[in-house]
């Protein structure tokens, strides 16, 4: 079954504008896990293939949304314009009628490749080449990480170091549509744990209908099918992720759990709460296992539902994992999943080691391995057999973020001097050969229908200060600070290779207006405790958590509230906007206080926008690999690596 919507009509005008639109706009991120996170069938039940059906339900809102007169038009990812940030007025590709061949003559050219041509020469999606039936089983998925386990339980952080581990056995109610056929930008929602859900007329209650027969596993005997999951659980899980979790902002309008029957369960929300379904189909919304965590051992260990089972651990070294014998999904002709064996994650904190590893065959796939075309060329030049799959960035990125805890900052002359002497143009042009577009803390097509480029009217879409570079005003609002001998830590970790260039780069703009920066390379554990509880000291330079809508993304970072707010901002009128867009129903209200908030943030300069590429390849693997996909909800580097792997096979 799929999500039901038959008794949708035009009563529910407002709930189907919303969702209509947040299907569309939360399929446009390109995760490459730092935000810009990544032919097989989408997860289906046995009866009921979810590949079929999911289009279905697409079909079923569009037909009420066009009987409505005043219906809102909603953007496919074929409407995304890169205008001049692309130099040309194409339109973006959501998949390609089939993978084009990369030849020495496209190698050679890459460089001069621009942004859309590099999403069309490697497209994030193409049709299938290959039969389910010819689909091999067996074989270790071997994948070079660059991060660690630090708890295996997903209630307590919104990190890819958590959740790439709990997704291996942990599931959603929900997922995205996987494999190499799939749109990378607007993938479709498929069953998980849950066959179908349903709105109330007014929004303040989601209704979900349990699969039957799933099991939670033993948490005595792992190899144990253990208690089914009912209803029941999901009455203690959604107070408790509510209460006592990393998550807490996501489900702050969650009132109370309704149980219907064994299987079927209702939300009842404090306001009308549309949002929330986006975030539950997302990679933070994870299920942890209620008998494991009941009994305080989630999170030291991993028994779920879910594909995987945990053979080994050892930290800073690998994690070994076996196919689950009790996993309940099967493919579109009911063959069972995961077709691998195993999966075995290797620990390589060193960029141009999992770079060497794939490239000497070593790993099936390696993450964070290529932020620049000139990295995809020099690749391609040694291993031209190599997939790539690219997909558009989303003017995010990270930024070098401010303890607002800190008193140090409560200056907004020092934070608007940062933000002016930054040069985030210039160090895009030294690290991506300029195919950069200005940052934001929020994914652009979420405020504007254009992607942003540096041509764009950068003070109308950002304010006097973000996105703007002016060594004198800098210099001149530092001066009013009264500071001397000013010096100020900034923390990171070695996501990618270019780390070190961007944080170096970032210290020696700020050292042209007196500001000293101490760098701190930090180890993934230590890095992401501090992030996860916004306890840094001063600076941070890292990624931001994320929701799934305009809406939930506001709740998630920058209300004061949210166990998710980095930089610990605490801005009254931010609130107050934020308890405004949780009212607003209609799209255009929403993106009209969405950018009150954004003008607000940007007036008071919480953080410093660091670059973002137009590009992104995220997802990148061996010949023999098949059935993986890139795009939103595919993220190669971390939180969505069960997902797919669940329908990969080795060609060999």
């Amino acid at each position: 079954m799929v999500p039901d919507q038959k008794s949708l009509g035009k009563s529910r005008t407002v709930m189907v504008r919303v969702m209509g639109l947040l299907a569309v706009l939360v399929g446009l991120v390109a995760l490459a896990c730092a935000g810009a996170e990544p032919a097989a069938p989408a997860p289906a039940a046995t009866a009921a293939p979810a590949a079929t059906a999911a289009p279905a339900a697409t079909v079923a809102v569009a037909a009420v949304v066009e009987e409505e007169e005043e219906a809102v038009a909603r953007p496919t990812a074929t409407q995304v314009t890169f205008k001049k940030l692309t130099d040309t007025d194409t339109r973006v590709i959501a998949q390609a009628s089939s993978r084009p061949a990369i030849t020495a003559d496209v190698i050679a050219s890459i460089l001069d490749l621009s942004a859309s041509e590099l999403v069309t020469t490697f497209p994030g999606s193409f049709p299938r080449e290959y039969a389910l039936e010819d689909v091999k089983y067996g074989g270790v998925y071997r994948h070079a990480t660059g991060h660690d386990f630090s708890t295996w339980d997903p209630r307590r952080s919104g990190s890819g170091g958590t959740n790439t581990w709990a997704s291996m056995v942990y599931e959603r109610l929900f997922t995205y549509e996987q494999g190499t056929q799939r749109d990378p930008y607007n993938p479709a929602p498929v069953p998980m744990l849950a066959t179908s859900w349903e709105y109330s007329t007014d929004g303040t209650a989601l209704t979900f209908k349990l699969r039957e027969g799933v099991y939670w596993g033993d948490i005595d005997d792992p190899s144990a099918q253990g208690p089914e999951i009912v209803a029941e659980d999901f009455a203690w899980l959604f107070p408790e992720y509510r209460d006592n979790s990393a998550h807490g902002g996501n489900y702050r309008t969650v009132d109370r759990i309704e149980v219907v029957d064994k299987y079927t369960f209702i939300v009842h929300f404090t306001e009308a709460s549309y949002w929330v379904f986006p975030y539950l189909v997302g990679k933070d919304a994870l299920f942890v296992n209620p008998y494991l965590a009941r009994a305080d051992r989630a999170d030291r260990e991993l028994v779920g539902p879910g594909p995987w089972r945990l053979v080994e651990a050892k930290k800073n070294i690998e994690t070994r994992w076996e196919r689950n014998p009790n996993y309940y999904m099967k493919d579109d002709i009911g063959q069972a999943l995961p077709y691998l064996d195993g999966v075995r994650f290797i620990t390589v904190p060193d960029g141009s080691t999992r770079l060497a590893m794939l490239r000497t065959g070593k790993s099936e796939a390696s993450m964070n391995i290529l932020n620049t075309a000139r990295d995809v060329q020099q690749l391609l030049k040694s291993n031209p057999d190599t997939v790539i799959m690219a997909t558009v960035g989303t003017c995010g990125g990270f930024t070098a973020s401010m303890n607002m805890d800190n008193p140090v900052f409560s200056d907004v002359n020092l934070r608007r001097a940062m933000t002016l002497g930054h040069d985030n143009k210039g160090m895009g042009e030294v690290i991506y050969g300029g195919t950069t577009c200005p940052s934001d803390n929020m994914r652009w097509f979420w405020w504007t229908d254009e992607a942003p480029t540096w041509e764009s009217d950068l003070d109308a879409l950002y304010g006097p200060y973000h996105n703007h570079y002016d060594v004198a005003k800098s210099k001149e609002l530092f001066a009013k600070t009264g500071l001397d001998d000013f010096e100020l830590s900034l923390s990171y970790f070695m996501y990618y290779s270019i780390m070190s260039d961007m944080v170096s780069l970032f210290a020696a703009d700020m050292a042209a207006i007196d500001i000293k920066i101490k760098l701190k390379n930090q180890d993934y554990a230590g890095f992401n405790g501090a992030l996860q509880t916004g306890t840094y000291p001063e600076l941070t330079y890292a990624w931001h958590a994320s929701g799934y809508d305009p809406v939930g993304d506001v709740q998630v970072k920058f209300q004061s509230a949210s166990t998710s707010n980095r930089e610990n901002i605490n801005d009254p009128i931010v609130d107050a906007l934020a308890d405004d867009l949780l009212k607003a129903a209609d799209p255009a209200d929403q993106r009209v206080i969405v950018n009150q908030i954004r003008a607000q943030l940007n007036d008071q300069v919480y953080w410093v926008p660091g670059i973002s590429s137009a590009v992104s390849f995220a997802t990148v693997y061996q010949p023999w690999v098949k059935g993986q996909g890139a795009g939103n909800g595919a993220s190669m580097c971390c939180y969505y690596l069960s997902d797919f792997l669940t329908h990969v096979w080795l060609d060999q």
